[in-house]
C-alpha cells in the first residue's frame, strides 16, 4: 500500500519519473502465486529498468531543450531582411 500511495502522489504532481520509479517495481510485487524470491528479483529488475528509463528520458529532454534554444541558420527573418517590403 505504501508503494501505491507514493506512486499516486507522484502521478498527481505530474512527476512522471518519480511515478515510474515507484510504479514499475510495485507492479512486480503484485504477484499473487509467486515465490518471494521471484517477487523481489522482479521488483529489483523493475527498479533498474525504471532508473535507466528515467536517465534516458532526462538526457533526451536536456538535448531537446538545448536544440530549442539554438536558432537554426537561415530562419527567423526580421522585417529588415525582406528588402524593405513591409
Amino acid at each position: 500500500m505504501l508503494v501505491d500511495v507514493a506512486a499516486g502522489q507522484r502521478l498527481v504532481r505530474s512527476d512522471w519519473q518519480g511515478f515510474n520509479r515507484w510504479y514499475v517495481p510495485g507492479l512486480a510485487l503484485l504477484q499473487v502465486g509467486g515465490s518471494l524470491l521471484e517477487g523481489t528479483s522482479s521488483a529489483a529488475a523493475g527498479l533498474l529498468m525504471a532508473l535507466l528509463l528515467n536517465q534516458a528520458v532526462s538526457r533526451y529532454l536536456s538535448v531537446r531543450a538545448g536544440a530549442a534554444r539554438r536558432k537554426p541558420i537561415g530562419t527567423g527573418r526580421d522585417s529588415s531582411s525582406l528588402g524593405g517590403l513591409t
